[in-house]
């Protein structure tokens, strides 16, 4: 399908501003105050510009074929806000008679002055980082492609390890119970009360991974049969979207300084970096039931990794299992195609925190500086991605959610005690 490219603009950085200074002239001179006026060095307001591939008749083909086109957009906004002013006046008198003292002063955008060629924006999340973020993301879309309602094949294979989980929770609390009694007779004081608590928190931790590896599963295997048996299938093939997102979040602070020979002036540079990766992968196929069950080859053929154990675990940490998911052959599948759109928007903030004298023998000063400058800058790069995949370290092992964090430390409780820590 022929294309061809298209930029567009609108804005500019292109208003100025300016600082008015004045000072008195030496001596005992009665002439005017000296006023000079001073362009900040760079400028200020919003720009905009796109840059994508258009192709032709995508109306005409709307609806019959798929056509993906890149697209670089970006948003650049610098804003002066406040204006302030000082003076310093001299201690001493430049004249005796008539008595005049020496001043000098200054107003306008006066941070914005001081600090040009700034604002910057710093590094916060480093290309390194947002990249491994679209490799993880655009992995787990693949991996997605096909994906039933349930995975009932992984289900069967692990009813067996499933049911002795399911065996009665009274015997685990009777367990408990008779550790309780021998630890009476064996141990007394803080012993007691310390073997106590270690078979009490063996018996919470076994509850919660039963309740939640094996109780929760099968509910929702439940759930998913009795969806797929009411959901209608249509008997031509349909086209179906596989998607996945993350996002990313940092920030980074410094400090600055502007020193003159009078006046010392300390500002703060705060930015923010918030990085948001969708990818989504269009294919068409004849629903199934069995599909929608999990009865097909992609499962079969990462079931042993399933059933490796801990492997969930390691699913946590890196994206192994997404990986052979997102490889695994999908029978009967047409592939059409998708994409990538990373968002990223930075903002920086100059603030100043203090002016000070440093002549306060010579000089007396009144007023400061508290304009600020902020500045904004938003990228949208969207972009068609060759179905391949990458190792990567997950950018959030999620321990942040209480669900997952409770998980990892009963794994880690039953694993301890499987190597005999709790013992020692």
């Amino acid at each position: 399908m022929p294309h061809y490219n298209r930029y567009r603009s609108r804005g500019d950085l292109d208003h100025v501003a300016q600082i008015r200074t004045e000072t008195s002239p030496a001596g005992c001179s009665l002439a005017a105050n000296t006023v000079n006026f001073y362009n900040v060095g760079f400028g200020y307001g919003a720009r905009e510009t796109m840059l994508d591939n258009e192709y032709g008749g995508w109306k005409k083909r709307k609806g019959k074929v798929f056509a993906f086109n890149d697209m670089l957009q970006t948003k650049t906004s610098v804003a002066l806000n406040g204006n302030t002013s000082y003076l310093f006046t001299s201690v001493g008198n430049r004249c005796a008679a008539p008595v005049l003292k020496q001043t000098d002063a200054a107003s306008g955008s006066l941070l914005a002055y001081w600090t040009s060629p700034c604002p910057h924006q710093a590094t916060v999340l480093t290309d390194a980082v947002i990249k491994s973020l679209e490799d993880e993301v655009w992995t787990d879309c693949l991996a997605n492609r096909g994906k039933g309602y349930a995975n009932l094949l992984e289900s069967f294979a692990e009813a067996d390890r499933a049911w002795r989980m399911l065996q009665s929770p009274f015997e685990n609390l009777s367990t408990l119970v008779k550790s309780f009694r021998r630890s009476a007779k064996r141990h007394k004081g803080y012993s007691r009360v310390n073997a106590t608590s270690k078979d009490f928190i063996m018996f919470l931790s076994s509850e919660w991974l039963r309740f939640r590896y094996g109780v929760q599963p099968i509910l929702s295997d439940i759930a998913a049969v009795m969806k797929a048996l009411e959901t209608g299938r249509p008997r031509d093939p349909i086209v179906v979207a596989a998607r996945s997102s993350a996002t990313r979040f940092d920030t980074k602070n410094s400090v600055g300084a502007i020193n003159s020979s009078t006046f010392r002036v300390d500002y703060s540079i705060a930015t923010s970096h918030t990085v948001k990766v969708k990818a989504w992968w269009y294919d068409r196929y004849t629903p199934s039931i069995w599909n929608d069950l999990g009865f097909n080859a992609q499962n079969l053929l990462v079931l042993p990794w399933e059933l490796t154990r801990y492997s969930f675990v390691v699913d946590w940490v890196t994206n192994i299992g997404a990986v052979a998911y997102a490889n695994a052959p999908r029978a009967s599948f047409e592939p059409l195609g998708g994409q990538v759109s990373v968002t990223q928007d930075k903002h920086t903030f100059y603030v100043p925190t203090a002016m000070t004298n440093l002549l306060p023998a010579s000089w007396v000063m009144t007023g400061g500086c508290s304009d600020t400058i902020s500045r904004s800058d938003k990228t949208i790069d969207r972009h068609v991605r060759p179905p391949t995949t990458n190792f990567v370290i997950r950018s959030d092992f999620k321990l942040g959610n209480w669900v997952r964090a409770t998980d990892a430390i009963t794994v880690a409780i039953q694993w301890l005690n499987s190597i005999g820590f709790s013992k020692h």
